[in-house]
């Protein structure tokens, strides 16, 4: 009866820590992000982002209002792709300036070096912080993924022949039988 108790603590436990990491994440306290995609669809490759976790302290003004088509574009093609790579980049929003304008500030042997655009592109913003550090960063054009659809070589085809063919009707005709014997 004992082992009862402890084995309902434990896993009353368990639970408790469960639900309180998932609670953490939800409301945005812990912070974790990854890319899992094959293709780095949400993230940059792993050339560029071996070069930006070089780069100095890096900090970013942005003169747009959050509701702007442009922030969105901006956040979604290098903003989120480069917090995922590098976390201690200070993005700042101010309310005044020139509206429009992303100002890139790098920190080199302990001044801050500063340079503007009014582009939102991913291609502008890697010219300005590679000049700004003077770290190379690789063109993001060139992918290594091959894409889809996926083309079975004639050698592995029997294989697929295999599994689809024999192995899946056998399994099958294996849970039919054991489902009918009592």
């Amino acid at each position: 009866m004992m082992e009862f108790f402890k084995r309902n603590n434990a896993l009353r436990a368990i639970l408790t820590l469960i639900i309180g990491l998932i609670l953490l994440f939800a409301s945005g306290f812990i912070r974790y992000r990854a890319d899992i995609t094959e293709s780095y669809r949400n993230s940059f490759p792993p050339a560029v982002g071996a070069a930006l976790k070089k780069l100095p302290p890096l900090e970013i003004d942005i003169h747009l209002r959050k509701s702007d088509s442009r922030l969105v574009d901006y956040r979604r093609e290098f903003l989120d792709r480069l917090l995922l790579v590098k976390r201690n980049v200070k993005v700042v929003f101010p309310d005044s300036g020139t509206y429009g304008l992303f100002v890139y500030r790098v920190k080199k042997n302990s001044t801050w070096i500063s340079d503007s655009t009014f582009s939102n592109s991913p291609e502008e913003a890697f010219s300005i912080i590679s000049t700004l550090s003077g770290i190379k960063i690789p063109q993001t054009d060139v992918t290594d993924y091959p894409g889809y659809p996926l083309v079975v070589e004639r050698e592995r085809l029997w294989y697929l022949k295999f599994v689809y063919y024999l192995l899946l009707p056998l399994l099958g005709l294996a849970i039919w039988i054991k489902r009918r014997i009592p």
